[in-house]
């Protein structure tokens, strides 16, 4: 009947000296559910920079009114000093950026 021993103790067995290997260590972080929320939002806010209708308008020939259709129509604007804009619809976003 054969008797079944790991690598390390049948090294330890015949003393087979081997170098203790070092182990690769990996840092997981565990957050609840909530604080993994808030930390993924900070980070989508913090990257998207845009402007609001009436920040945009200031920079260019246009009414409010207009901006808003050409937002609601996904078309993008060109400013006066010739930087294009387009609106993103994305609920966490909801500002002009630039194309």
């Amino acid at each position: 009947m054969a008797t079944c021993f790991s690598i390390q103790d049948y090294q330890l067995q015949k003393g087979i000296a081997v170098k203790p290997s070092q182990k690769e260590q990996i840092t997981v972080d565990i957050y609840p559910k909530n604080e993994l929320k808030i930390k993924l939002e900070s980070a989508v806010s913090a990257t998207i920079i845009g402007l609001s209708h009436k920040e945009l308008q200031t920079l260019t020939d246009y009414s409010l009114t207009t901006i808003r259709s050409k937002a609601s129509q996904q078309k993008s604007v060109t400013t006066k000093d010739g930087v294009t804009y387009r609106y993103n619809k994305n609920p966490e976003v909801l500002k002009w950026v630039i194309y």
